[in-house]
């Protein structure tokens, strides 16, 4: 065989590997009665956030309340990069305190 055959195997072989291992480890549900929910945070118990029968704004706001000041500051922000220079301005407040 060519090495550019094996190569694309090798690629090929580990690209089905590591995609099999993250949703092994990622994709988690919790079932309720007939309904599946995603476990985001891998709980083991339904979160009202995760509970998409729950209103909208319940959801949101049972998210917000286990969320960090970090966190949610980090969620404003749009790029890496501005995150990044966003969490070190946060880190340099947070050790002034």
């Amino acid at each position: 065989m060519s090495m550019k055959i094996v190569l694309f195997n090798v690629i090929a072989f580990i690209t089905i590997l590591s995609t099999a291992s993250a949703q092994q480890n990622t994709e988690r549900f919790i079932s309720v009665g007939n309904h599946r929910f995603r476990d985001f945070n891998h709980n083991g118990k339904l979160d009202v956030y995760e509970d998409y029968r729950k209103p909208i704004e319940q959801r949101a706001q049972d998210l917000l309340s286990k969320m960090t000041m970090k966190e949610k500051l980090v969620q404003l922000q749009s790029h890496g990069w501005v995150k990044q220079n966003f969490l070190q301005k946060i880190s340099l407040i947070e050790t002034a305190q």
